[in-house]
């Protein structure tokens, strides 16, 4: 924000100008990540994007078929919205400048690509380890690429990890125990990241509405 660059509209407490929305078109009622949409289109028409410092509080989904579904969601609408912007990437770059195109290529472009590879990595080094371990096979090639599938998840980790010490506050504190579990969540993110490709050619437009629970009480 304070670089103003392009963002990612989030899905709660957006404010705007009625008619800065009006000129860039509404909501895409097409796009199933509208939000994220309408922060790119909104700075290619040159409206700089703010933050307002008042936290809003909502439910996450208790239920991993509600996640399942809501990051399957996210994820095909940032694909959505990264082939939209990019049908004529010389406009799109044009309008954003270089800095802003080449963060809009990081922000979108990253979070498709941390869905999917996380698992490729993990199945390909998971492979490697068994060669070697079972049959004594260390291809050079095979060697090389576990190497740089391993240095990629130990260095995503760590800053992930890192970043979560650093910005949790006292609420959040006590879930830092369970950062051990993290392998498995982005697998996970990997599956939703999957099922967003296919229905991106299947069922583009079809939004799987996520409920918010209220938390059951505890007696």
């Amino acid at each position: 924000m304070r670089a103003t660059l392009p963002l990612p509209l989030g899905g709660t407490s957006n404010h705007f100008r009625r008619a800065a929305l009006v000129e860039v078109g509404g909501w895409d009622s097409h796009n199933v990540a509208e939000d994220a949409d309408l922060g790119i289109r909104l700075s290619r028409l040159g409206y700089r994007i703010g933050t307002i410092d008042c936290p809003t509080s909502e439910i996450a989904p208790s239920r991993f078929l509600d996640w399942r579904n809501q990051r399957t969601r996210w994820i095909k609408g940032w694909l959505q919205t990264w082939l939209v912007h990019m049908r004529d990437p010389g406009l799109t770059r044009r309008q954003l400048g270089w800095n802003a195109f080449a963060t809009f290529q990081v922000l979108f472009g990253g979070m498709i690509a941390a869905s999917l590879m996380h698992v490729m990595f993990a199945f390909h080094l998971a492979a490697a380890g068994y060669a070697y371990a079972v049959r004594g096979e260390a291809y050079l090639t095979a060697g090389i690429l576990a190497a740089v599938d391993l240095f990629n998840i130990a260095i995503a980790y760590t800053v992930f990890i890192a970043t979560a010490r650093l910005v949790a506050n006292d609420t959040e504190r006590p879930l830092l125990r369970r950062l051990w579990s993290l392998w498995f969540y982005w697998l996970i993110v990997s599956y939703a990241g999957i099922r967003a490709l296919i229905q991106l050619f299947r069922a583009p437009h079809v939004w799987e509405k996520t409920p918010h629970r209220e938390p059951a009480e505890r007696s």
